[in-house]
């Protein structure tokens, strides 16, 4: 998807890439803090603001992991469930 959008411009590609590691990184660092706090609502939002940078990396391993994570309640799943789904991504 990103060559498709780039239209074959490898600097963006890579400027895209390295933006999105750095994201990923602190974005990663966030949902671990957050799953420690046991603050569900935050984990959601940042599921949410991952969401859309995992589609486009084409990441398709942890497309349904983020949805999951973006929906979780602890009414309705498991702390521990919410533990590896964060572990995963």
């Amino acid at each position: 998807q990103l060559l498709q959008i780039s239209k074959g411009d490898k600097a963006f590609v890579n400027k895209m890439l390295t933006l999105f590691i750095q994201l990923a990184e602190q974005n990663t660092i966030d949902l671990q803090k957050e799953l420690a706090d046991k603050n569900i609502l935050q984990l959601n939002k940042l599921a949410h603001k991952l969401k859309p940078s995992i589609d486009q990396m084409g990441i398709k391993i942890l497309y349904d992991t983020i949805r999951e994570i973006e929906k979780f309640s602890l009414e309705t799943g498991s702390f521990t469930h919410l533990t590896s789904l964060v572990d995963q991504v």
